[in-house]
């Protein structure tokens, strides 16, 4: 249930503000910023659950790992900051980056949460079936989140001529 809420939360404001600009163009966002508010929708969904299921989400953490406490609570910090960072200019890349990391990192824990049946994670391999494309699915998102790269300013080649020997002044 959860996994569904956070695609319909992911894809829902895109396709809707999208369909919402062909009806009025004057109300046309850009795709980038459509995804930007679906990702953050999600994360904000997702971030205070670590908050208001703190339990459930240290279940889903194996129990050899120290301070699941702790590290359930600042990810949820880092999902909440993240969800405001996609919208700021000066840190939208860095925030989309590191949610693609995030997600990355985040897998082996809804793994084990599946195969471990803690509940909150799915149960059994049968829902990782579903939650790997998913977490793709994220990963690509916060990269396309992040806009296309930077292009590197080209600096012009000095030359290190005299220009006293060069034939053509």
């Amino acid at each position: 249930m959860t996994l569904a809420v956070m695609l319909a939360l992911l894809l829902g404001p895109p396709m809707l503000l999208g369909g919402l600009g062909r009806w009025r163009p004057g109300l046309a966002l850009d795709l980038r910023l459509r995804m930007r508010i679906g990702m953050s929708s999600m994360l904000v969904f997702t971030g205070v659950g670590h908050f208001l299921k703190t339990q459930e989400m240290i279940a889903m953490l194996p129990e050899a790992l120290p301070r699941r406490r702790e590290i359930v609570l600042a990810t949820g910090i880092l999902e909440l900051a993240a969800a405001i960072g996609l919208h700021l200019p000066g840190l939208r890349r860095r925030a989309a980056i590191g949610l693609a990391l995030f997600f990355l990192a985040a897998f082996p824990a809804n793994a084990y949460s599946a195969l471990a049946a803690t509940g909150l994670g799915g149960r059994g391999a049968l829902y990782l079936l579903v939650r790997a494309p998913a977490q793709i699915l994220f990963v690509f998102w916060a990269v396309a989140c992040a806009g296309p790269p930077r292009r590197r300013r080209e600096v012009p080649a000095t030359t290190d001529r005299d220009p006293e020997s060069d034939p053509d002044p």
